[in-house]
């Protein structure tokens, strides 16, 4: 979100930058070719159209200032998913839970209080 919040989230980003994600694996990327990672991308969309089918309560926690996966996603994986809540924490990016973490675990117990959980 801003100069503050990145400082909490460049030593996350940096312990999972070690795992080896999106890094050649024998000199390959995971996809090295335009169809391989067309197939990603169908295969991503045919999972989207069973998102309506999810029958529980899901909870879908967004950064308001997330810049890999905008706002309007979250909006639109919400109204796919019929018992979602969509909680949109300020001043936060992609680690809302890290950038404003207050904020992020008070929303999830709250959302967690008002479920019937058994």
């Amino acid at each position: 979100y801003d100069s503050t919040t990145v400082q909490k989230v460049i030593p996350i980003s940096r312990e999972i930058n070690k795992t080896g994600r999106r890094r050649p694996i024998n000199g390959d990327y995971p996809f090295s070719t335009e169809e391989e990672f067309q197939d990603l991308m169908q295969r991503s969309i045919n999972y989207q159209k069973k998102y309506s089918k999810i029958k529980v309560p899901v909870l879908i926690l967004q950064g308001s200032f997330d810049t890999n996966n905008p706002p309007f996603l979250a909006k639109r994986l919400a109204d796919e998913i019929p018992q979602s809540t969509l909680i949109f924490i300020d001043k936060a990016g992609h680690f809302p839970w890290v950038e404003q973490k207050e904020a992020s675990f008070s929303e999830i117990m709250n959302w967690l209080k008002n479920q019937n959980l058994k």
